[in-house]
């Protein structure tokens, strides 16, 4: 990943539509084995947004065997630390995260070629530079950017790296999360109310209260939910750290 990108440039930034649609096929037709490759665009997008840039590994720069590398902070994790993320995270076969890194690794290559970027390297270089700032710089973030309380709702939608950079904003060090995790509308996104935690406890050495799950709702009766078959939970994360 290239250490600048142009941030500014919005016509530069790749969502999942541009990566369907641009990226992983050119890839794909470089690599020339098109037709034995065994995952889909969709899958290789959530490796690359979840886990190589959007995991707490990523932010903290833990390798395979747990421990931190600080000069890994802030930079996608290597293809060892994804072979060792448990099943529970990721539902891939070594072989499958083998050929997801890989191809992960060809994308980011193609990101730089051309100057493109994601949210995922955005959130990257944000936590570098706020691993790499000066005292005054530091002090500048305490004083503007921090808040008091942070309230996020539809936090399902988030990578454990912005959920990271959430806590990183917290003066106080009280959150309020909601969300539910069959309403999750960002693709690439792999969220687990179990991975909140793991967040919380890596970056601050204490773990926050179990989730909550409502039972009351509001949005319609019960003839209406008895119809569809289902009964939307959303699940309630909050900490006092």
């Amino acid at each position: 990943m290239a250490d600048k990108k142009p941030w500014d440039r919005k016509d530069l930034r790749v969502d999942y539509l541009k990566f369907k649609r641009d990226i992983f096929p050119a890839v794909l037709a470089a690599r020339r084995r098109a037709a034995t490759c065994t995952i889909d665009a969709l899958v290789v997008w959530t490796v690359m947004r979840s886990f190589i840039k959007g995991s707490y590994e990523a932010v903290l720069g833990i390798d395979s065997t747990g421990a931190r590398q600080s000069e890994r902070a802030g930079k996608p994790i290597d293809v060892e630390t994804l072979l060792n993320l448990g099943e529970e995270r990721l539902r891939l076969s070594p072989e499958q995260r083998r050929e997801a890194f890989e191809l992960c690794h060809k994308c980011r290559a193609e990101y730089d070629s051309k100057s493109l970027w994601d949210n995922g390297d955005l959130v990257l270089a944000i936590h570098s530079a706020l691993g790499q700032a000066s005292e005054e710089q530091r002090h500048a973030f305490e004083t503007n950017c921090k808040f008091d309380k942070v309230y996020v709702d539809e936090v399902q939608d988030l990578t454990s790296a912005e959920l990271a950079l959430l806590v990183k904003m917290s003066a106080s060090g009280i959150l309020f999360l909601a969300g539910d995790p069959a309403q999750s509308v960002e693709e690439g996104v792999a969220f687990r109310f179990e991975d909140v935690r793991s967040v919380f406890y890596e970056l601050t050495g204490r773990a926050p209260t179990k989730p909550l799950t409502l039972t009351l709702n509001f949005r319609s009766h019960t003839g209406i939910l008895d119809a569809a078959g289902v009964w939307p939970a959303a699940a309630l994360a909050s900490t006092d750290l």
